[in-house]
């Protein structure tokens, strides 16, 4: 399994840190937080109206629930993945 693209941190900080051996402040780059995919992928748009709201069997309601939430967080990772893919475009 090759290693997707998550687009680095969201949300990235920077700090000033001194370095001896150059004798001179730089700037050094913190990943803090979430990926740029996590983020996309909790923006996605919600699932089509609707979709979670047909009947469900007596007695599979867990499973029911279980199911549709997969479906929806597999639809955000590839709403992100396509986000991730235009900003390479």
């Amino acid at each position: 399994m090759s290693k997707r693209d998550d687009g680095g941190p969201a949300f990235p900080a920077t700090a000033e840190q001194y370095d001896y051996g150059q004798d001179r402040f730089t700037q050094k780059q913190y990943a803090t937080g979430m990926t740029l995919r996590d983020y996309f992928a909790s923006r996605a748009p919600e699932m089509p109206p609707g979709w979670a709201d047909r009947p469900m069997p007596t007695g599979f309601e867990g499973p029911c629930l279980a199911w549709m939430a997969g479906l929806a967080a597999t639809w955000s990772y590839e709403y992100a993945d396509a986000m991730l893919e235009a900003r390479q475009a």
